[in-house]
């Protein structure tokens, strides 16, 4: 697999008049009644500021879910109309796991759709045991597993100091935070 250094590219257009006045404050009165004038200041913003902003935002994105655009020549499909120079546009991270991602549906996160979910990885694996494996989770699929896991421990019948401690004020802490799962010298980590 070649890697390729992406070019990430923004303009902007903006006129004569807005580059004499790009560094200046435009107050707007307005009259209120009986005498009194409110004043309203805006700051134009630089153009440099919005290429900046705008430059990150497609950078952003791009590093995510961009797709390349190298033929099987190694040669970028698309070049600057002006200097036909190439603009190589190398694959985000997304595209890159969905290369070589399994997937697997479910309806609802249980320990065997993890088991399911790890066993597919250690397939993919050099060793079948002793691997880590870490999920990037967002906050949803965090509280489904504490929820699958909590439930898989409770169906065990496990020691009760697991699930639940006496705080010294006299209140009982009930619950857990999981953020492993190891199962036949696999682990499963969610972060």
């Amino acid at each position: 697999m070649r890697n390729y250094i992406t070019t990430f590219r923004v303009d902007d257009s903006y006129s004569s008049l807005y580059a004499a006045h790009e560094d200046v404050f435009i107050s707007i009165g307005k009259g209120e009644g009986n005498g009194k004038l409110k004043e309203t200041i805006y700051k134009m913003d630089k153009v440099e500021d919005n290429l900046l902003k705008n430059f990150m935002y497609v950078k952003n994105q791009g590093l995510l879910f961009n797709k390349t655009n190298i033929d099987v020549n190694g040669k970028p499909t698309i070049q600057d109309p002006d200097t036909n120079r190439p603009i190589y546009i190398g694959d985000g991270i997304i595209p890159q796991i969905e290369r070589f991602a399994s997937k697997y549906g479910y309806n609802k996160l249980t320990v065997q759709v993890m088991q399911t979910a790890i066993n597919m990885m250690c397939q993919k694996a050099e060793n079948p045991t002793g691997n880590k494996f870490i999920f990037v989770v967002n906050e949803a699929l965090w509280n489904q597993i504490q929820l699958a896991l909590s439930e898989w421990l409770a169906r065990f019948n496990t020691c009760g100091t697991y699930l639940w401690s006496k705080e010294a004020n006299g209140y009982v802490k009930v619950g857990a935070t999981f953020s492993t799962y190891e199962i036949g010298g696999k682990h499963f980590i969610a972060a």
